[in-house]
């Protein structure tokens, strides 16, 4: 995959697609080999491609508008001429919308465009691991911290869940009431679509190939997913909030 005019940087921009899990490895039997599982778990996935290649994993992003800026004209300067042109933008930290007005309309009130996956808890965009490449192959690190309120072992109301000792001062250390949980992730792309399906733009407005993924914390064992994933270009737009962070 490349960008255009001759680059060997992949297309920028907003990528959104779904990875569909086909296998699930049985830990107690087949820990080492995925099996087929009776139907599929569509997992939302969300990548954001920057102008160097650099692919970052979201769990969500907003779509927003910036508006333009004017200065006088020089020809007449009792007049105002378009100095910036208003653009859209794509903002991952939500303490930022508020420098910026909404991109479409809801019953007449300007909001921004916002799409998240409830399959990931992480907050900050996660960046490669290094070595890969979109369009080639991407690999990703999702950790969860054992005290983390999202974590699965932690529970709010539970007193053997809290990850606090039996007079709730001391926080205990990660294994004893909870764990960490880490999910890596990998996307090999493929030069035709995984199940041969005869899709327009392919290599260049759309992209897929084979997941995996190793899930370490939540079983004595770790365990092994696969399937399918397959993601679109719905932006161009290729900085992230802006570049302010």
């Amino acid at each position: 995959m490349a960008g255009g005019g001759g680059s060997d940087l992949p297309p920028p921009g907003l990528w959104i697609g779904t990875a569909a899990v086909e296998k699930v490895a049985q830990v107690n039997t087949s820990p080492e080999t995925p099996v087929a599982t009776a139907s599929q778990f569509l997992m939302r996935v969300i990548v954001h491609v920057d102008g160097q290649g650099t692919a970052r994993l979201l769990q969500h992003v907003t779509q927003m508008w910036k508006e333009g800026t004017y200065r006088p004209d020089p020809a007449d300067p009792t007049k105002q001429v378009v100095d910036e042109p208003g653009r859209y933008v794509l903002i991952a930290d939500d303490s930022l919308l508020p420098q910026f007005a909404g991109s479409g309309l809801r019953d007449g009130s300007a909001v921004g465009r916002r799409v998240s996956s409830a399959s990931f808890a992480f907050r900050d965009p996660i960046p490669m691991e290094s070595g890969g490449a979109f369009g080639r192959s991407l690999d990703f690190r999702v950790t969860l911290g054992y005290r983390d309120p999202l974590n699965p072992f932690a529970h709010r109301y539970h007193p053997d869940h809290d990850n606090k000792d039996e007079r709730f001062e001391r926080v205990l250390d990660e294994s004893a009431e909870s764990w960490d949980v880490t999910r890596d992730l990998r996307f090999e792309f493929t030069a035709e679509d995984p199940d041969r399906l005869a899709l327009p733009g392919w290599g260049d407005l759309r992209a897929g190939g084979m997941f995996r993924e190793t899930i370490h914390g939540i079983h004595r064992d770790d365990i092994r997913v696969e399937g399918t994933f397959r993601l679109e270009r719905v932006s161009t737009v290729s900085i992230l909030d802006d570049g302010i962070r």
